[in-house]
């Protein structure tokens, strides 16, 4: 108290100011990182809601891909030969086609895993052993349709989706599965697999 009794009547006004200044200053930060920090909630809200109906619709659009491999899975049953699936195969095709879904390979694999029949007929197809996926690993063990990840596909590498859905009591008796590798960036979701920016700092 006895610095303040000893400054001038214009010091001490200044430094009046000087305080308030500061206390204003500050007000004007906390109440500037609140709403910084709000508008950065509601911001993440909507880009997770985008994702979740991104998410949505690529579910919808490969469990409905899925349900088509399913059924023609129940006719593959009624063969008894890998090359009495290439009317099946082809009818598949021309569905995944109405839905906008290119594949780049369907393969017959044996109850191992093996291929023994895809539609491209690349010799060095027959006999690689695809039970490492693990959709496919499931679908043998389970007899249940399954969907991948995102996966590398046989030989070429190209990034897949897998379908894969067992075949059963058919092709001579013998357990196996039919895979379809889709191509999710010619397909109709490729749009949503690509990576999408919002704004300049934020991405899907």
């Amino acid at each position: 108290m006895s610095v303040l009794a000893s400054l001038t009547l214009g010091r001490k006004i200044a430094l009046l100011v000087a305080v308030g200044l500061l206390l204003g200053v500050g007000l004007f930060a906390f109440l500037s990182m609140q709403a910084l920090t709000q508008s950065t909630q509601a911001m993440l809200r909507e880009r997770l809601t985008t994702t979740h109906l991104i998410a949505d619709y690529a579910d919808e659009v490969l469990g409905h891909a899925l349900k088509v491999l399913e059924h023609t899975v129940q006719a593959v049953d009624e063969g008894s030969l890998p090359d009495d699936i290439k009317g099946q195969v082809k009818a598949l095709e021309g569905e995944y086609s109405r839905m906008s879904i290119s594949t780049l390979d369907i393969f017959l694999l044996d109850e191992g895993g093996r291929v023994v029949w895809s539609r491209s007929g690349y010799p060095e197809l027959v006999g690689v052993d695809m039970s490492s996926y693990a959709s496919v690993k499931e679908s043998l063990e389970s007899g249940e349709a399954r969907v991948s990840g995102l996966v590398p596909a046989p030989v070429s590498e190209t990034p897949a989706v897998l379908l894969v859905s067992s075949v059963l009591e058919g092709w001579g008796g013998r357990r196996g599965v039919l895979a379809v590798a889709i191509d999710p960036v010619r397909s109709s979701i490729g749009g949503f697999i690509q990576p999408i920016k919002l704004g300049g700092t934020g991405y899907v």
